[in-house]
């Protein structure tokens, strides 16, 4: 979480795609699907960007999703998502 301006839609959508699933208590299907994180960067990408987009239209209802796109290196272990949206 930042320091200010959590309540952004902006902000709640970014916080969103940093959660791993089964993390928050109470919300066990909110955040990215960990089972994504030790495969293999071809094999996530497209599922990645889709769980991402599903989790931003449950769980921030303000916003309308334009395009997610999951990029990342092989072998690195870390993907990162580019999201487009607009407010509602």
């Amino acid at each position: 979480m930042k320091k200010t301006g959590n309540g952004l839609p902006e902000t709640c959508v970014d916080n969103l795609v940093r959660i791993r699933r089964g993390e928050v208590a109470y919300e066990r299907v909110k955040g990215i699907d960990a089972s994504l994180i030790d495969q293999p960067i071809s094999e996530i990408l497209e599922d990645s960007s889709s769980d991402a987009e599903r989790q931003i239209e449950i769980f921030e209802p303000r916003v309308d999703v334009d395009s997610v796109e999951c990029t990342g290196e092989e072998g690195g272990g870390n993907f990162n998502f580019d999201i487009s949206i607009h407010r509602s």
